[in-house]
């Protein structure tokens, strides 16, 4: 089919108007899905804003939905590939075209072919989905066995064989898509640890662009760093001290080298957005304020589950987080004023701010059969404005974000071991030896000197991951509560450790 037809219906499948998706049933869909970021929220003036047909060779009709929305308030964007519902029952979640094979299938060949789809807006002003090549590997070319990625996240990922996935992006923003951009930028430098961008999708209006899907290069059978690392902590609390467990120091060690080594090449892009900027006393206030109002909303997040049965394992969840808070809450002053205090262990010694990932944790790397490490997902944290998460700030930050992840690993893993034995002194130890490793590894990564965009002061750097982490620490808090409430313990027990630790 020509780019020039490729937007009309396949002969035998009913037209549909998109445009008369019930607003209620929309916003009920959304309210349910992980990447909407709207789950637990208020989700109001729900409508669809326009519609790409999408041609299958079934007899189905489908298209690329465009809705637009407020959650709590603030104007969204989402990306719904859906067939057509039946008229007797709008189930969307059943309609998703992603967990269609026929879909997923003409998406492939879409982006191999460089098609562009015409559209249209509710009020009839042209769309244009565009898919364009950036790396021509033949990764795409060959029909392969796909399915939808089993991972819950703010997107959706679908997986091609052992060759390519797609990400498709769900809440849209116009503008560079940081994912796209960072990953277009380190194919021009020496940093080996990305999989290939191979393709981009992006929605035209009027010269207005949006991105709203990437294909990259597959790592064939890899495991996620948090699988990998989980796994050597377990091992650990079981008090196997063979080298399995061993092996999880050396692997925090190992990521600690290749985030800095992540850091050199985004640090030395040779263009305008990466262009490294001096990181002011000014800019480290107001980092230790973004951590304060992180705090304050944190206290605002835990209130009871409206309806919620006393007695249920989520409401005692809360319950507990509440009284935490609530004697955090009484510290508040302390709490400011140890930011305060780390503010001046930085002074003007706060290095420079660069592109960073800006959602780094373990879940973001991942290992290949060999051992090879693969950093992905530069999206940054989604629920932050686009232009935010293109900012330059201080790479320390992902440094202190992965640090929270070790803290994570190690409460997963405590988890899962039995109850019988005390293994909690366990846990502590083995986050604190992979916390050391990983900031040995980074630190002391092979590198001529102290790179200029770190502090010249270890003191200095060690005061703004202390910055970083208490910000992602009460992020953390937020995010349980409104998703996983039986996980609010974890975020909890690293608080009171990290406010320990600045006792002693």
């Amino acid at each position: 089919m020509s780019p020039a037809h490729a937007g009309a219906p396949d002969a035998g499948v009913p037209p549909f108007d998109w445009g008369a998706l019930p607003p209620a049933a929309l916003a009920d869909h959304l309210a349910r899905q992980r990447w909407s970021g709207a789950r637990g929220a208020t989700i109001t003036d729900v409508r669809v804003a326009g519609w790409i047909p999408f041609p299958l060779d079934a007899a189905d009709a489908c298209a690329i939905v465009l809705v637009e929305g407020r959650v709590n308030g603030a104007p969204v964007r989402w990306q719904l590939p859906l067939l057509a519902p039946s008229d007797a029952a709008v189930d969307l979640a059943s309609a998703d075209a992603t967990a269609h094979a026929p879909f997923r299938d003409a998406l492939r060949a879409a982006l191999a072919a460089e098609r562009e789809l015409p559209g249209r807006t509710t009020d009839g002003r042209p769309l244009r989905w565009r898919a364009r090549a950036v790396a021509r590997d033949g990764a795409l070319a060959a029909s392969l066995p796909s399915r939808v990625g089993g991972a819950e996240q703010s997107n959706t990922s679908l997986l091609y064989g052992e060759a390519a996935i797609v990400k498709l992006f769900r809440r849209l923003e116009r503008g560079p898509q940081p994912d796209v951009e960072i990953g277009r930028a380190l194919a021009t430098t020496r940093f080996a640890h990305v999989p290939a961008l191979l393709a981009v999708v992006e929605l035209d209006e009027d010269g207005d662009v949006t991105v709203l899907a990437m294909a990259q290069a597959l790592v064939p059978r890899a495991r996620d760093a948090w699988e990998v690392v989980v796994a050597r902590a377990r091992a650990a609390l079981a008090g196997d001290a063979s080298t399995e467990s061993d092996a999880g120091v050396a692997e925090a060690r190992r990521l600690g080298e290749a985030t800095r080594r992540l850091h050199d090449a985004l640090a030395a892009v040779g263009e305008e957005a990466f262009a490294p900027e001096p990181a002011t006393p000014a800019d480290v206030r107001g980092w230790a304020g973004d951590a304060a109002r992180a705090f304050d909303l944190a206290l605002d997040a835990v209130a009871p589950p409206p309806g919620e049965d006393a007695s249920t394992d989520t409401a005692r969840a809360f319950a507990e987080a509440r009284a935490a808070l609530g004697a955090l809450a009484a510290r508040r002053e302390e709490l400011r004023a140890r930011l305060d205090a780390l503010v001046a262990r930085v002074d003007d010694d706060a290095g420079l701010r660069i592109r960073h990932h800006g959602d780094y944790h373990l879940g973001q790397v991942l290992r290949g059969e060999d051992g090879t490490l693969a950093v992905i997902d530069f999206e940054g944290e989604p629920a932050r404005p686009l232009a935010e998460r293109r900012a330059r700030h201080s790479p320390l930050r992902d440094v202190a974000g992965m640090l929270r992840s070790f803290g994570y690993a190690a409460a997963a893993a405590l988890r899962e071991v039995s109850a019988e034995d005390d293994v909690a002194p366990r846990a502590d130890a083995w986050e604190a030896a992979a916390r050391a490793a990983y900031l040995d590894g980074y630190f002391h990564a092979a590198a001529e000197g102290r790179p200029s965009y770190l502090p010249r002061s270890r003191v200095s750097a060690d005061a703004l991951v202390r910055v970083f982490e208490l910000e992602k620490l009460f992020y953390e808090l937020r995010y349980e509560v409104r998703n996983r409430p039986d996980w609010l313990a974890i975020p909890l027990r690293g608080l009171q450790a990290l406010l320990a630790a600045e006792v002693r």
